[in-house]
């Protein structure tokens, strides 16, 4: 058998969605005699994130957090080695991630660390986030504590904005309106209130066949859109939003899905675009500039969106070409971009 110092590591970096899917795959296809699998990450909850849409309006089952949460290693394989740790840097020249918890040496290292809403982006937005009739869903405490304030609405307007793109899940806002329509309508409000999807693209979604059908849906249920909006500041004490054309706009009750960044120690180890997303190549999902690193899932710059559903196609490719390259074979450029 062979020692467990002479055994290569392939290092992933995140344990969401992305992580334990490349874990899982990556612990079936090598030989655990001559491989071992590390999963790095600081939370203590593995989160299912589509169900965090559904806990403000406690619809379908989600109603707690025990409906979304469970312990962050039950989705990864028995045979995978878990740490629990913040990451603050990697370093790529000599193969090693810095972590709260020590220095870990890898062989392969597979990035899927996420992204995160970024607030502070926005003046006067993050010290008003939970409270002055401003929520987000974008987070697990978040969707619950808006909770009650849906709960106590029964007229005024409700309006949910779109800050800033990229964002997780692009669909999400727009389905989020038609929830809180039905919500209301079961409620026996929807009249009293008014319900206004404000977004910085030109309708209510980014592809133009999507985007004409949402916005038809939305004209039937009597769902306002607002296009061209690029959120500037919240005024909380006013209950406005405004936009940097100008515009202002009133709410009683805010969703707003803040600006979402890429990690920082994306950014802090240099293999970053600007705004923390890694530098990837959209068809290999190598580091365009760091060797031995492949990339998944949101914390990717590749032009598709940030969703579950692009992680798992995205590790096909990650695991092929892995295995190619421990082969001593070239990566092939087979990911095409798909979410669904």
């Amino acid at each position: 058998m062979t020692a467990e110092n002479d055994m290569r590591n392939i290092v992933i970096l995140g344990a969401g969605t992305g992580g334990a899917i490349v874990a899982n795959m990556l612990s079936q296809k090598l030989n655990q005699k001559d491989w071992k699998i590390t999963v790095i990450d600081r939370a203590a909850e593995h989160h299912y994130q589509p169900g965090y849409l559904f806990i403000p309006f406690k619809l379908y089952g989600y109603e707690g957090r025990e409906h979304i949460a469970r312990d962050i290693t039950e989705p990864l394989p028995r045979s995978a080695t878990f740490v629990k740790a913040d990451i603050i840097k990697i370093d790529h020249e000599n193969k090693q991630v810095e972590t709260s918890q020590g220095m870990h040496d890898y062989d392969w290292l597979v990035c899927t660390l996420g992204c995160h809403v970024a607030p502070d982006e926005v003046e006067g937005l993050a010290d008003t986030m939970g409270k002055n009739g401003v929520h987000t869903f974008y987070q697990l405490d978040a969707a619950l504590a808006m909770q009650p304030a849906l709960e106590a609405m029964d007229s005024g307007k409700l309006v949910i904005d779109i800050a800033d793109m990229p964002i997780k899940c692009p669909v999400a806002p727009i389905e989020f309106a038609f929830l809180a329509d039905y919500y209301f309508s079961q409620k026996g409000v929807r009249d009293n209130i008014s319900i206004t999807l404000v977004t910085p693209y030109s309708g209510a979604f980014t592809k133009p066949n999507a985007n004409r059908v949402l916005t038809r849906i939305a004209r039937e249920k009597h769902i306002d859109i607002v296009p061209n909006f690029s959120l500037e500041r919240v005024d909380a004490e006013n209950r406005t939003i405004h936009s940097f054309e100008g515009t202002q706009l009133e709410y009683d009750l805010l969703c707003i899905i803040p600006p979402n960044l890429g990690p920082d120690a994306i950014e802090n180890s240099g293999l970053g675009d600007g705004t923390g997303y890694a530098l990837t190549d959209p068809k290999t999902l190598k580091h365009r500039k760091a060797d031995f690193i492949y990339l998944m899932g949101d914390n990717t710059n590749v032009s598709t969106s940030k969703a579950g559903s692009v992680a798992h196609f995205e590790a096909e490719t990650v695991v092929e070409n892995l295995l190619r390259e421990i082969n001593g074979e070239k990566p092939i450029p087979s990911f095409d971009g798909h979410a669904n």
